[in-house]
């Protein structure tokens, strides 16, 4: 699919490792609320899942700010003429249910995944085998060489217990309690899908120490009411609108804002004509304002997009990509090849109203006709997995 961006501020995000000692409850609004059995093979498909998930289960390594850091794994290294890795894991990690863990559920845990794609990882065709090597270490070797083995890989997938999964035959479908149980710092009490409520409690024996609040509780909560839940104590955390900093603020709150390392993108289906034709997607790219849609839809709190995906704060950003900044004449000129005349669907998730409102306006100076549809993300996300769609 080809996309075309605008960068948005993301929201204002919480990280469990700047809670102060000594709390012991954590509460954190989110208006979405359900977001999936917090699982390796039933959470929800987006970043918010998989937090979720990744309180409960540990990988071999993880992500600080500087950089990587050994989570399961306390240290590894690279063998560059058998093309694998060995990695060091932890003494005197148990999991949720006391079980001792062993390399052997690493070992398990990577043919589990060849065997069962994991959805934020498929390392079918990448890893090409796993061995034990003595009482504390583990060899990965690949197929051929992978440079963002240790991030995309190592520092994703969730290590899964031997003991519970080695039976399972179809875990899409495993939703048994005992699909939750892993080595991660909380372990997970109470998850309600009608209501989206999360409770999860800390995990007494965690192999790196101490977790710093007894109990994290995520609640679902309406996006009107999170000012005054916030002012009011009920809740600890919670994502805002940008029209709701200044009066937090004056309230006294701490905002946390963060990176523009998150992005919102216009979604073409190329199975279907005409946005199967480049020039009719660049018509589309020079019809939007997309400084209008940070201004307006944003309130300022957010930076215009890279065609290159990458924010240009990114030290991965490539300079000289075409901007695509709005000229309606060069996107009727293209618009003109296409010679397309039907009506096309925008499909959105609610809380980009406003965004899908001002994209509309700038199609339709272009010539373009074209119809709004807002429905939930989960509706969105699965008529994009099915190729059911325009744009979205």
């Amino acid at each position: 699919m080809k996309k075309f961006l605008v960068a948005l501020l993301c929201g204002f995000i919480l990280s469990v490792q700047g809670i102060v000692y000594g709390e012991t409850v954590y509460t954190i609004g989110d208006t979405t609320g359900d977001w999936g059995m917090p699982a390796p093979y039933l959470h929800y498909s987006r970043g918010p899942g998989y937090v979720r998930m990744s309180l409960v289960f540990d990988s071999l390594l993880w992500k600080d700010r500087g950089g990587l850091v050994g989570l399961l794994a306390r240290e590894w290294s690279y063998d560059k003429k058998g093309n694998a890795y060995i990695f060091t894991l932890r003494d005197n990690v148990r999991w949720h249910d006391g079980t001792p863990f062993t390399p052997d559920d690493v070992v398990f845990t990577f043919e589990y995944y060849k065997k069962y794609p994991y959805q934020f990882a498929d390392i079918s065709n990448i890893v090409k085998k796993v061995e034990r090597l003595g009482q504390n270490k583990i060899k990965i070797s690949l197929s051929y060489p992978y440079a963002p083995f240790l991030t995309n890989i190592a520092g994703t997938i969730p290590i899964i217990p031997r003991h519970i999964y080695k039976d399972i035959q179809n875990p899409l479908q495993f939703a048994d309690p005992r699909c939750a149980i892993g080595t991660g710092p909380f372990i997970l009490k109470t998850y309600d899908k009608a209501s989206g409520l999360y409770i999860f409690e800390a995990n007494k024996d965690y192999y790196l120490g101490n977790v710093r609040v007894d109990q994290l509780r995520i609640v679902k909560v309406n996006n009107q009411v999170i000012p005054s839940l916030l002012t009011s104590g009920q809740l600890d955390a919670a994502g805002i609108a940008p029209e709701m900093v200044p009066g937090l603020k004056e309230k006294g709150l701490n905002i946390i804002k963060s990176t523009y390392d998150w992005n919102a993108k216009l979604v073409f289906n190329h199975k279907r004509y005409p946005f199967s034709d480049v020039r009719f997607r660049k018509a589309v790219a020079y019809a939007i304002d997309r400084e209008r849609i940070v201004k307006i839809a944003l309130r300022g709190n957010g930076r215009v997009g890279s065609p290159g995906i990458l924010s240009p704060d990114n030290p991965y950003y490539t300079e000289g990509l075409e901007e695509y900044r709005q000229d309606i004449e060069k996107s009727k000129e293209l618009l003109s090849k296409v010679n397309y005349t039907k009506d096309i669907t925008i499909i959105y998730a609610q809380n980009f109203d406003q965004c899908a409102q001002l994209i509309k306006e700038d199609l339709t100076r272009a010539g373009l006709k074209v119809t709004l549809k807002s429905m939930e993300q989960k509706t969105v996300d699965a008529l994009i997995n099915n190729w059911r769609f325009d744009i979205a």
